[in-house]
């Protein structure tokens, strides 16, 4: 559809705020691209427009290297054309992708073929360097492949000087191991032949001390094969376990320096005990540390190229543009709800309590917290005392699990209206005082349908609000069934009017404007419908 034309598409009934998706980078390039969004805006009267990045190819809580690279590409990429566009926030996923319990059976026998890179996106020894806890991390993961290879160039070095000293054993050790033989008395009785068979001995002997020397000193210490290994142009990537080692390290790193975000979400867990027995804790503060990495890290070739060299962080409070994480969806399998590495909302919190930005702040999905099996109320009230400030949008729609029902409209006076409610005042009155409401339209939803129902529910959730009203004391007026409120009674009594004789559908009939309602007998026994056709067009 393309950008400007999905911000015209979305502000087709008056509507000043949306949300445009990109599904692809290649969108960014289209030409007049700039031209035909100021159009749309303009002539619509859009005064704020988000961008949700791209979900399948977006993954910021990975340590894979080839992805932690493509995220930050797309991230950094699409927060600089914000700038250029005037777009007002990116939304994307906390997380994606399954816990590492999913993933043991590839990594734990050929970890090797997934190379990795620390939360700044570069090889691990950037922490084992500063950190003591992780360097013994990685001295003990440090792929066998790297010793081989190591030894291998050792041990052409010293066959290089073994050949050297073989020549010298030829031309001045054998002289002296003849002289020695000659003048040997237990050599006195031997024969020539036994002579020269004593001297090839000791001459053999003499050369396999070499090789085992040679061998010796091919067999590195794990420090000397982690030096060895942190140096290699590639290899430096590539650990035994791969995301397994690499969240492991990150996790001693977080220990070793006190981090608040394994403080918060692990306590004092050591990290293997905490893989073990802890694992969706284990997951969210590892995920939490790697997509702060992105957030903060400055000095990387795609910060320079789209950002000017600055953070993410950094050119987000500079522009005044919003990063936001949105609570992802479920994994969409029987069995692996709840099992995405980071997707709780007070896990969300101490990250960005970590990140301490205006401008880098949380969004809500009320259908993926479901789909997630939380208890959205329980998740709330899990929130510390200030724990609505870091929430700056809202993804509405039906509260059912996410799936094929995912984004229905919101009906007023339903249930669901008077649930939003009660989850956006509790948050309210745990510090949320600015924030957007943005009902996510379904395939199939013309504005029209959109207008009908959820607009409406969105807007009255939004005024009860401002007026502070307790969920327990929300007056007739807010499910749209009050006297006082006149448009919507009058709208009412049209519809009740309007279907009235819905009922009687196909029941009755009106064969003749001289006639009365007949009955079915009328019409199909005395043939009176006939009667009607004959006549209908006089």
């Amino acid at each position: 559809m393309g950008l400007a034309t999905k911000i015209a598409y979305g502000a087709t009934h008056g509507v000043q705020f949306v949300q445009i998706d990109i599904e692809s980078m290649a969108e960014l390039k289209e030409p007049l691209l700039k031209y035909k969004i100021k159009r749309s805006i303009e002539d619509l009267g859009v005064k704020q427009v988000g961008v949700h990045a791209e979900i399948e190819t977006v993954h910021v809580d990975t340590a894979l290297k080839g992805e932690w690279d493509g995220t930050h590409l797309r991230l950094c990429e699409t927060i600089g054309a914000c700038k250029e566009y005037g777009f007002f926030y990116v939304n994307c996923h906390l997380s994606g992708k399954p816990q590492l319990m999913y993933e043991e059976r590839g990594y734990q026998a050929q970890g090797y073929f997934y190379p990795v890179v620390g939360p700044d996106g570069k090889s691990l020894s950037s922490l084992g360097d500063k950190s003591p806890a992780a360097k013994e991390v990685l001295v003990e993961i440090v792929p066998d492949i790297i010793r081989r290879e190591k030894a291998n160039e050792i041990n052409k070095i010293e066959n290089q000087k073994y050949n050297r000293i073989r020549q010298g054993l030829l031309v001045e050790e054998e002289r002296n191991i003849r002289n020695f033989v000659d003048n040997d008395p237990r050599s006195a009785n031997l024969t020539k032949e036994q002579k020269e068979q004593q001297i090839q001995q000791f001459l053999h002997e003499r050369i396999l001390d070499i090789e085992r020397a040679a061998t010796n000193q091919a067999r590195l210490t794990d420090l000397e094969m982690y030096e060895v290994w942190k140096i290699a142009s590639y290899g430096k990537f590539m650990l035994e376990n791969s995301e397994i080692g690499a969240y492991e390290t990150v996790a001693a790193d977080m220990i070793q320096n006190n981090d608040s975000i394994w403080k918060k979400i692990c306590g004092g867990s050591d990290p293997k005990e905490a893989y073990e027995n802890r694992h969706d804790l284990y997951n969210a503060a590892c995920a939490a540390k790697y997509l702060e990495g992105h957030v903060i890290v400055k000095d990387h070739p795609y910060n320079k190229q789209f950002l000017g060299g600055l953070s993410i962080k950094e050119f987000c409070e500079k522009n005044k543009i919003y990063m936001l994480f949105e609570t992802p969806a479920g994994v969409e399998v029987p069995g692996h709800e709840g099992q995405i590495r980071l997707f709780h909302p007070l896990h969300g919190y101490y990250l960005m309590e970590k990140i301490n930005s205006p401008y880098v702040k949380l969004c809500l999905d009320i259908e993926h917290l479901i789909s997630q099996k939380l208890d959205i109320d329980k998740a709330i009230d899990s929130l510390p005392a200030d724990g609505g400030k870091h929430v700056v949008l809202f993804h509405l729609g039906r509260p059912v699990p996410y799936g094929g029902t995912a984004h229905r409209p919101l009906i007023l006076g339903s249930r669901s209206q008077e649930l939003i409610y009660r989850w956006f005042y509790k948050l309210r009155k745990k510090g949320m005082h600015t924030a957007f409401m943005l009902f996510e339209r379904g395939n199939g939803q013309t504005p029209k349908e959109v207008f009908e129902s959820s607009v409406l529910v969105m807007r009255q959730v939004a005024k009860y609000l401002e007026k502070d009203i307790h969920p327990d004391q929300l007056p007739p007026e807010f499910y749209g069934v009050s006297f006082e409120n006149e448009a919507i009674w009058k709208q009412q009594i049209a519809n009740l009017r309007a279907h009235a004789y819905d009922p009687l559908q196909g029941m009755l009939s009106v064969p003749e404007e001289t006639h009365t309602f007949l009955g079915r007998h009328a019409i199909q026994e005395r043939g009176k419908g006939e009667e009607w056709k004959k006549g209908q067009f006089r």
